[in-house]
């Protein structure tokens, strides 16, 4: 793949929160920047090649879903585990299905083994029980000379590391985290050790979302950990040391 420009993923100051984003007035539940670059990637990748198939994992109100729909992608498939928040069934076809219920897992491969050209697993890995399995069907949805993108909280970064050196969790995997669904923290190494032995090759990795060096917010104790960790062990560190997310480029080898 060519080089790929991304929306600022890495910025040097951050002064306060996050602002949220809204996509046709739906929350957008994911990093700042994250369904920007999600969205650059498959505009990019298939530009000339809008009648493609695909599917959305875990598509929650549909804001991505739509968003494509809108760049001229009109050739989804939405899966969720709660149908009634999804928004836009008269436009996008949807599947109601448990991502940690094997049996439905089975049935769903079954009924569109190899259907799709792309699919986007966005932030959902992290969610699930079983990061294998998951790799798996993906693996049976997708053809053969198809394309998965998946995006996942990046605990390899430099204070995720910090993190977990202090209190013993990786940064975004804390006991708040687990409010939001946040129960299996996935290294770079982890998913290359999964994806070589399903048969699957990542074919680049990179920093998604919006990850400041300096962040300076109310919490002081989180800003000073924070923002000392990435200067003083940028040097030390290696591999996806910055990056709130980051994003897997997969095919079938």
């Amino acid at each position: 793949m060519k080089k790929i420009l991304s929306p600022n993923p890495i910025i040097p100051i951050k002064i306060g929160n996050k602002n949220l984003e809204y996509y046709n007035n739906l929350l957008i539940k994911a990093d700042l920047g994250l369904h920007n670059q999600i969205c650059f990637l498959v505009k990019s990748r298939f530009k000339h090649k809008k009648d493609i198939k695909i599917l959305d994992i875990a598509a929650g109100e549909g804001a991505l879903s739509y968003r494509l729909y809108n760049e001229g992608f009109e050739n989804i498939d939405a899966v969720d585990i709660e149908p009634k928040k999804f928004q836009y069934h008269n436009l996008i076809k949807f599947f109601d299905l448990d991502l940690n219920d094997y049996q439905s897992v089975c049935i769903f491969e079954k009924n569109n083994y190899q259907k799709y050209d792309l699919i986007l697993g966005i932030e959902t890995i992290e969610h699930l029980e079983n990061p294998w399995q998951y790799l798996r069907l993906l693996k049976g949805l997708v053809k053969k000379d198809g394309l998965i993108i998946i995006s996942t909280p990046n605990i390899n970064s430099i204070y995720s590391k910090v993190s977990f050196f202090i209190f013993d969790y990786f940064f975004q995997f804390s006991n708040e985290s687990l409010e939001y669904g946040h129960i299996n923290p996935i290294s770079t190494f982890e998913m290359q050790i999964i994806c070589n032995n399903l048969g699957l090759k990542i074919e680049r990795i990179f920093p998604g979302g919006t990850y400041p060096i300096i962040w300076i917010k109310t919490d002081f104790i989180f800003s000073f950990l924070y923002s000392l960790s990435n200067i003083i062990f940028s040097i030390f560190t290696k591999g996806m040391k910055y990056g709130w997310c980051n994003i897997y480029i997969i095919k079938i080898v």
